[in-house]
């Protein structure tokens, strides 16, 4: 079973958080930190995806920065996205090749991966009673709660445990307390062959 560390932050500045991810990018793809989800909230932006016209942004500048919010070109995908306070994003930084589809296939597809990612925000949705068709609680709900709810679902979706840590800095030490080899009296119990952890 994979283990999927989860961080999450407070408010953060989406340029911020964008030099953070590729950061984070970067490490995993050495090896020096294994699959992480990064959890916050923006400050006011709109980010306009490849496929964005800048026309549909229906407020105007002026408008835009009296209410302080920020328009933020992307490489991304999409097309206007509004993010800011009260919402929470997540960005899940994996290695796919860790994650088998089936018997035949030992990477996970992008096709797939996005599917996992729509199932994620399906069960979050039902966590909380919301049909996943545009419909509204009609209530705020804590953060926090929401937090853990995706958190949860990252776990059963992508059939992992996860391990909820304090700080990025958390990320670049050894977890304490996990063997590296797993025991030999749980091998003999589970009658397992010799298996390694990372």
């Amino acid at each position: 079973m994979n283990l999927i560390s989860v961080v999450q932050l407070e408010v953060v500045d989406y340029a911020i958080g964008l030099q953070l991810q590729q950061r984070l990018v970067n490490l995993r793809k050495d090896g020096l930190i294994g699959d992480v989800v990064l959890l916050l909230e923006h400050t006011p932006v709109i980010t306009l995806g490849r496929n964005a016209k800048a026309k549909n942004i229906l407020a105007s500048s002026e408008q835009l920065s009296q209410r302080g919010v920020e328009v933020f070109e992307s490489d991304r995908g999409g097309d206007v996205t509004f993010h800011g306070p009260g919402q929470l994003v997540a960005y899940p930084i994996f290695d796919l090749r860790g994650f088998p589809v089936d018997g035949k296939r030992k990477t996970l597809g992008a096709v797939e991966y996005v599917r996992r990612l729509e199932e994620i925000l399906i069960r979050t949705c039902a966590d909380f009673g919301i049909a996943a068709k545009a419909k509204e609680l009609g209530k705020q709900l804590p953060l926090q709660e929401i937090a853990h709810s995706v958190s949860r679902n990252f776990g059963t979706v992508f059939n992992s445990q996860i391990l909820w840590l304090e700080t990025l800095d958390a990320l670049m030490r050894p977890t304490q307390g996990v063997p590296m080899k797993v025991p030999a009296e749980l091998r003999n119990l589970h009658k397992e062959e010799e298996t390694f952890w990372a």
